[in-house]
């Protein structure tokens, strides 16, 4: 049996209601997750573009530290 055969009008409000709101929580949920993988994208191009600058104020002995470090790790 359906709910709308056992609760009459309110249990078709109710369902109507409860199809809203589960839309609601699905679309927000949607626009968190966009909003996540746009910072993930931003946070990883700004760390690419930290990393250029500093590395570009490096001296070449420095870099050449910094080479030596990474690969020993």
């Amino acid at each position: 049996m359906s709910e709308t055969f056992l609760f009459g009008q309110r249990g078709q409000e109710r369902e109507k209601y409860m199809n809203r709101k589960n839309l609601m929580i699905r679309e927000f949920q949607g626009h968190v997750r966009r909003l996540n993988e746009n910072m993930d994208y931003d946070s990883k191009v700004l760390q690419d573009r930290f990393r250029t600058v500093v590395l570009g104020l490096l001296t070449e002995e420095q870099l050449a530290k910094v080479v030596e470090k990474g690969l020993s790790e």
